[in-house]
């Protein structure tokens, strides 16, 4: 390849001077260049050299490049944020799902989740004086253990903890009592 450069470099510097190109030897040495970056970057300064209109469009072509890297960043960057808030998402969704599905995937997602904060959205009486927790991010909870509770209303704010043995604990924070309960939906 070297040969072949050397070979075009004493070409263009014995051809009369009328034959030559302007910027046909920045062009012939650009061509023996091996490596494919340095010879497109050296063929974009030998093209930009030739004439005002050529420097214009190679400004243009840099400014677009630059330009699609950003909105690609940008892009890429909202597709992870996207990506982590539906990981998130999901984590709590699994969150005590074990007990209402057959696999062990639900366990898996929520498996460095211990609690989840929410909001009482009903309550509904089950099993005599138990009470079922319908809560503001769509799960159910029934209290499966613990003494009958005082009212409980919507918006009252919950924390349902992982316990022992694969078992959960639903506090209800403004009144300061805790209960067993299982996941239902």
């Amino acid at each position: 390849m070297r040969a072949i450069g050397l070979m075009l470099a004493i070409l263009v510097l014995n051809a009369p001077a009328e034959a030559a190109v302007p910027g046909e030897a920045d062009l012939l040495i650009c061509a023996t260049k091996p490596d494919a970056a340095d010879r497109l970057a050296c063929y974009d300064r030998a093209v930009a050299g030739l004439s005002a209109e050529a420097q214009r469009l190679s400004v243009k072509r840099e400014a677009d490049a630059k330009a699609f890297a950003a909105a690609e960043a940008a892009a890429s960057a909202k597709l992870a944020t996207e990506a982590a808030a539906k990981m998130e998402a999901d984590k709590l969704a699994a969150f005590g799902a074990d007990s209402i599905r057959a696999d062990d995937r639900p366990a898996r997602l929520a498996e460095n989740l211990s609690q989840i904060d929410a909001k009482v959205a009903e309550t509904f009486a089950a099993f005599g004086d138990k009470l079922v927790f319908s809560l503001d991010n769509g799960q159910m909870w029934r209290q499966i253990d613990g003494m009958p509770l005082p009212p409980v209303r919507a918006g009252h704010e919950v924390m349902v903890k992982k316990a022992l043995l694969g078992a959960y604990k639903l506090t209800i924070i403004r009144i300061g009592r805790t209960v067993g309960v299982v996941r239902i939906r």
